[in-house]
């Protein structure tokens, strides 16, 4: 399904700017905007007299640019990424404290049941971390959460719900959480 999807935008880029780029022609700049000399961890692309001489669309040349930035100055890139996981992680509401702190504990529920819950959400403990490693290469805004808030909440709903086995409410028999503990 992923295919039928992207084979014509590869094939647009293929045609556009003579070249393979599998989704986007900007992947680039954007490392390079993350990842210069005057990088502020947000969205600062330098003025034109400090850039590289390529044009926007030069994906390649930028990636490589960066790239060789980057292992000159390896230090300071792994300054960079930390400081971008601090960024993508900090809790920028209220109630994403709350969910952060369920999400945890239902990560620590998924480690210590093992195989029950790791079969079938491994996918959603592992989605969060995976696009936050990979946003560490590009800069990072608050809003680039918003993408694994779902499979966030997932996790934390199994946070809460190995809390309520502990609350009183639930111990009652007959209760409608007797049942929920029982089954799941």
């Amino acid at each position: 399904g992923m295919l039928m999807i992207l084979a014509p935008w590869t094939v647009r880029n293929a045609r556009c700017f003579g070249e393979f780029i599998p989704l986007t022609t900007n992947g680039g700049i954007n490392l390079y905007i993350g990842n210069n000399p005057q990088a502020t961890n947000g969205y600062f692309l330098p003025d034109k007299e400090m850039r590289p001489p390529y044009r926007h669309h030069q994906s390649k040349e930028y990636r490589e640019f960066t790239i060789r930035y980057m292992l000159e100055n390896p230090r300071l890139t792994i300054t960079r990424f930390a400081t971008r996981f601090y960024l993508f992680w900090k809790p920028n509401f209220k109630d994403q404290y709350y969910i952060l702190a369920a999400f945890m504990l239902g990560m620590i529920r998924i480690v210590r049941t093992g195989r029950r819950f790791a079969g079938p959400y491994l996918v959603l403990m592992l989605a969060p971390f995976v696009l936050s490693a990979l946003h560490m290469f590009f800069f990072v805004q608050w809003r680039y959460i918003i993408p694994v808030f779902p499979f966030i909440c997932i996790v934390a709903g199994i946070g809460i719900s190995w809390i309520g086995r502990f609350l009183p409410i639930c111990r009652s028999e007959g209760s409608q959480c007797d049942f929920v503990i029982q089954s799941g």
